[in-house]
């Protein structure tokens, strides 16, 4: 049972990661990436050795801290083979506001156990992942901000890989993407514009979707209301998201609607799990 803490570059492989102080980590240590390079991902490298298990299925155990500011995500990758991704979307404690942009024990996501709020464990964040000694693990990062002025660094504690308790029957889940079909938005016409969500795989039945709203517009400036989830009917590759904006007389410069795709059991996120609309203001200060 293999287990990394992530600031040990005696096995890891760090890029675009900085290691940090803090009381609430394993070692006293976690990294992040760096404020000051958040436009490149985090990446942490690992060769899978015969002293860390044979051949099988291994679960990825992630402890890992997950502020309200922004949404992280993480892709694994084997052999450069891209297998599973991960957002860090639990958001403990982001009733609190401002977001919270720092790490704390409340926003602490341990290998196991339970976290603040009453919010589920997420791990492990990857299930049945095929490993044999020799193969290259890459776990890379991405920095996100929501729109605010604060970032979510991808901070990570510990890496903890166990085997599967039972490899069991292959399942082939769908994976969904994002495509904007037109992703800015007048309030002079007005405009519309929307989003594709498309699924591959069995579409014999329905696929119900959820997701986050982010960004700096308010629900007061676009219809209809976002309520987080969306149905791809059965027999259908996608479903359409349209937003019509609001005029509404006050300046306010372009504003932005983030719509983020959720982690679920029922589905993996593609590459592209994310998408942002843009609206432009047709009023002038006076």
């Amino acid at each position: 049972m293999p287990t990394f803490e992530a600031e040990d570059t005696t096995r890891l492989s760090l890029e675009n990661y900085i290691v940090f102080d803090s009381d609430i980590a394993s070692g006293g240590q976690a990294i992040e990436i760096p404020k000051t390079n958040t436009t490149e991902q985090g990446f942490i490298r690992l060769t899978w050795t015969e002293d860390d298990g044979p051949a099988g299925n291994y679960n990825f155990k992630i402890a890992y801290f997950d502020e309200s500011d922004g949404r992280s995500t993480l892709t694994l990758r084997v052999n450069d083979i891209p297998i599973s991704r991960y957002i860090f979307n639990k958001n403990p404690g982001e009733q609190d506001n401002p977001p919270i942009d720092t790490p704390n024990s409340g926003n602490y996501i341990g290998l196991t156990g339970s976290i603040f709020d009453g919010l589920s464990n997420p791990n492990p964040v990857f299930k049945d992942v095929e490993l044999a000694p020799g193969d290259q693990i890459e776990i890379s990062a991405v920095a996100d901000s929501l729109g605010n002025q604060t970032y979510e660094l991808a901070r990570i504690d510990v890496i903890e890989i166990t085997p599967a308790l039972e490899a069991g029957p292959v399942i082939t889940f769908p994976e969904l993407t994002i495509t904007p079909t037109d992703g800015t938005l007048a309030e002079t016409v007005p405009k519309s514009g929307g989003i594709t969500i498309t699924r591959t795989g069995d579409i014999s039945q329905s696929l119900e979707v959820t997701y986050t709203v982010s960004g700096t517009a308010s629900s007061s400036d676009y219809k209809p209301i976002l309520t987080g989830t969306v149905t791809i009917p059965e027999g259908q590759e996608s479903v359409d998201l349209k937003l019509t904006p609001i005029a509404d007389g006050i300046v306010e410069g372009e504003e932005t609607v983030i719509i983020t795709l959720e982690n679920s059991p029922d589905y993996q996120l593609g590459e592209t799990p994310s998408a942002t609309f843009t609206i432009t203001d047709n009023d002038q200060s006076t």
